[in-house]
């Protein structure tokens, strides 16, 4: 197999069973907390994801950019060391701003549970294996994080339902794959010896900064939500919220399985022959409409059994927040394409421009939708945003390729027609509904012309 080829499936199987196991521990959690301790866990999480993101997560773009460019072995010393001085400095700047800012005692002390596990991922070297396009060490690494922090719930929390114990795990399922990636490293013959100086850590600072910065801000609009709710409403809103957004974020597999196949090879092909890049723009652009079109739909239709299956009766409120929310997934996939190929015909600035100026849209609009409508407003500013982001990227995409793809939509509008009358009479069943939905999508659209014999059979080519 093709090392492009071993990697993506590397990484989809490492993604895919991160988050498979990642939805199992969220349902396990929900169904096990009440909906205000869920809310105060989901809290902690973001707080601890945003003091990750500036903390050393920011870092990795530049290392791995370095390590794939051959940089010798003693730069991974200075950059953990870099990573390290920076991640203590975030740590306690979010110890003192969480004291300053959260009045509930127990989110306080779950948030400073939850942010220690900052340390280890110091020493998460997915950088240095990406750079050396060797995916397998960091794939285990974090299938081990998601499975030990799930049995480490079974094994201590599912005991006594003390909520600290929920943190406690986290910071046992890091340790555990971390601890899997450094083993891997030293395997390799390789060395960790820290070194630290002022003047090399300035520099790389800097250059990591300039690198990593539309990255930052699209990470931090993520997270933006859960903050917003807990600052704004209560951790029972944020519970609601969560639940949804989890759901979404685990549909949202798809955005990384189309990245790994599109940015490669968009920018190969604008390399080659930027005349064939609208064709090739227009085709993934069709074939992840044809998927999240009925993806969508199929969610706002059965989003009341769904939510109720997954996570409880306790959280029927959170499916009206899922139908709304959903709709993120379907713009986030787009913004990924558009956005991507600006990168790949060499245009980040514009791409900076229009990140930077997703958050502050971001920003306002959920912040002034939670206030004006609660745990509702935050899905729908969310929404919104996002799709005043596509519009963006859309516009500007188009002022350098032109795609075409929406006479073959129309032909998938039939099927979908169909799928809706199907999931009508049998949205009884949820275990009935869902395949036969999806099965009579397919037959259909296939039969339209919607899918063709030369679409399999370049994915295909693309996948294998």
């Amino acid at each position: 197999m093709k090392r492009l080829s071993k990697n993506i499936l590397l990484l989809f199987v490492s993604e895919a069973g991160s988050r498979l196991i990642g939805f199992f521990t969220t349902i396990y959690l929900a169904r096990n907390l009440s909906v205000d301790g869920f809310g105060i866990v989901n809290i902690g999480l973001t707080v601890f994801a945003y003091a990750l993101l500036f903390g050393s997560q920011w870092l990795n773009i530049y290392g791995t950019r370095q390590i794939a460019a051959g940089e010798k072995i003693n730069f991974i010393g200075r950059f953990v060391s870099l990573r390290f001085v920076v991640s203590f400095i975030v740590f306690i700047l979010t110890i003192i701003l969480t004291y300053l800012f959260i009045e509930d005692t127990i989110i306080v002390f779950v948030i400073v549970l939850f942010v220690f596990s900052i340390f280890p991922n110091i020493f998460f070297l997915d950088w240095y294996f990406q750079g050396k396009e060797n995916l397998f060490p960091v794939s285990v690494g974090r299938l081990l994080i998601s499975a030990v922090y799930l049995f480490s719930l079974l094994l201590f929390f599912s005991r006594s339902h003390n909520l600290t114990w929920v943190p406690a795990s986290f910071l046992i399922g890091n340790t555990i794959g971390v601890a899997f990636v450094l083993y891997w490293f030293r395997k390799e013959g390789n060395t960790l010896v820290p070194s630290f100086s002022l003047k090399n850590s300035y520099s790389l600072f800097k250059k990591s900064l300039h690198l990593s910065s539309a990255s930052v801000i699209s990470q931090v609009n993520v997270n933006l939500p859960i903050i917003i709710i807990g600052l704004v409403l209560s951790a029972t809103e944020a519970g609601i919220f969560s639940a949804a957004s989890k759901l979404v974020f685990f549909f949202l597999l798809l955005d990384r399985f189309f990245y790994s196949l599109y940015f490669p090879a968009v920018t190969r092909v604008f390399q080659e022959s930027s005349e064939r890049l609208s064709e090739v723009v227009s085709f993934v652009l069709r074939i992840a409409l044809i998927v999240i079109i009925p993806v969508t739909v199929g969610c706002i239709l059965l989003s009341e059994p769904i939510i109720r299956l997954i996570f409880g009766n306790d959280y029927q409120d959170a499916s009206l927040v899922f139908q709304i929310l959903i709709g993120y997934f379907t713009a986030t996939i787009l913004n990924s394409i558009y956005g991507y190929g600006l990168v790949a015909i060499k245009q980040e600035k514009l791409y900076s421009k229009i990140i930077a100026l997703s958050l502050i849209v971001y920003l306002f609009s959920t912040l002034i939708f939670t206030y004006l409508f609660g745990v509702i407003g935050t899905a729908a500013g969310v929404v919104v945003s996002e799709f005043v982001v596509l519009v963006c990227f859309r516009f500007a995409f188009g002022k350098f390729v032109q795609v075409n793809f929406f006479r073959y939509i129309l032909k998938v509008f039939p099927a979908l027609l169909v799928m809706i009358i199907v999931i009508y009479f049998t949205s009884h069943n949820l275990l009935l509904s869902i395949p036969a939905a999806a099965l009579t999508y397919l037959m259909i659209t296939v039969a339209a012309g919607g899918i063709s014999k030369s679409d399999l059979q370049t994915l295909k080519e693309k996948i294998l």
